[in-house]
């Protein structure tokens, strides 16, 4: 089961004190605005490697013991380059308030908060640090999330090319390179996904490639079991790759199908389960998507007219993220809609969908509003 998300935008503070009273203000103050713990100088530095993003020191640095208690938590601190704050008393008189700064400085600090704590001075103190935190995720955000984005499109490009240049492919290489997509989904979710798809790629890989957004982030807000996620991602990636044997000039056609472009595009199920089933190695449930994924609980889909228990429920999920995409894209014959609009519409179909999937995947609407 996907845990909750491990990259946070949120600063998160070790503030580190002898004194937990005396310092329990300055607390107070960051906690509006940070994810602030109070923590002892003998703290074990493995809470600097996985929790924090920013330091605060309020401790005496004149103390040999402190300063000992202090290494493991400085080498940590110095390690990660973290931003790090002291508390200075100006009462301790000038010569001792210089060989304070003086140490502070070997832990990386460049920045200092004055005690009494005045709350104005601490969020001008805080306002670079917060604006370079944000920079940094954000940063982290894009690499993590393109990473995601173009091992998908790479995997796609290279399933839907096979035919025109005569390469092979493996499902062995999809699934190798599926965690970079879920990893992207889980720590940043659909939003990022989203944006990131629509900027960078066009036609039939975007639909593709929002299609899995969606589809995975559907199967997070499951909580199904990773194995699970990666079955939802294959599907998803692969379900159109028989439109690859569509010509592109009907694929992109800005106005109304005629009667023989429409039977073309029907086809493509059928391409695409035939191009994975000869490639072979592919599992039965993604060949099944492929296959079925126009395929409606009443029997009025396509290409087997198949009927309510006859349809699994991973094509089910695949269907409900397929047909929710093409109605949030643009397409040459019209604009996109609301997301809300959309799951309306979905809504309307009445039986043709499973509807307690369709009432489980609002969350998902939810988040793309």
């Amino acid at each position: 089961m996907i845990e909750a998300a491990t990259t946070d935008r949120q600063l998160h503070i070790a503030l580190i004190t002898e004194t937990p009273e005396r310092t329990r203000p300055l607390a107070s103050i960051l906690s509006q605005t940070c994810d602030v713990h109070l923590l002892p100088p003998a703290i074990d530095p493995l809470v600097i490697d996985n929790f924090a993003s920013c330091v605060v020191l309020d401790v005496d640095l004149s103390s040999t013991q402190v300063i000992r208690e202090l290494q493991p938590a400085r080498s940590a601190i110095l390690a990660r380059s973290l931003p790090s704050v002291l508390v200075i008393d100006k009462s301790i008189g000038e010569r001792a308030l210089a060989e304070k700064i003086r140490l502070a400085k070997t832990f990386g600090v460049r920045n200092y908060i004055d005690h009494p704590f005045d709350a104005d001075q601490v969020r001008r103190i805080f306002a670079p640090i917060h604006d370079a935190h944000a920079r940094s995720e954000a940063a982290s955000r894009n690499k993590i999330v393109l990473r995601g984005v173009f091992a998908a499109q790479n995997e796609l490009a290279r399933i839907m090319e096979a035919p025109h240049n005569k390469s092979s492919f493996s499902f062995g290489t999809l699934e190798a390179n599926t965690p970079l997509i879920l990893e992207a989904l889980d720590a940043w979710g659909i939003g990022s996904w989203i944006e990131t798809v629509r900027r960078h790629h066009g036609g039939t890989y975007r639909h593709s490639l929002l299609v899995t957004g969606f589809a995975v982030a559907f199967a997070q807000k499951l909580k199904m079991r990773p194995k699970d996620q990666q079955r939802i991602a294959h599907a998803a990636l692969l379900h159109d790759v028989g439109k690859s044997f569509i010509p592109i000039d009907i694929l992109d056609k800005p106005g109304k199908l005629t009667d023989d472009e429409m039977e073309l595009i029907r086809k493509h199920p059928r391409y695409g389960y035939d191009l994975l089933t000869q490639q072979g190695g592919f599992p039965v449930e993604i060949l099944d998507c492929v296959l079925h994924h126009h395929e409606l609980l009443d029997g009025s889909g396509y290409p087997d007219h198949l009927r309510a228990a006859q349809i699994a429920d991973l094509v089910r999920i695949i269907t409900i993220a397929d047909i929710f995409s093409a109605l949030v894209e643009d397409r040459p014959y019209r604009q996109s809609l609301p997301p809300m609009k959309a799951f309306g519409i979905m809504e309307d179909m009445g039986n043709k969908l499973d509807g307690d999937l369709l009432n489980a995947f609002r969350p998902v609407v939810e988040d793309t509003a």
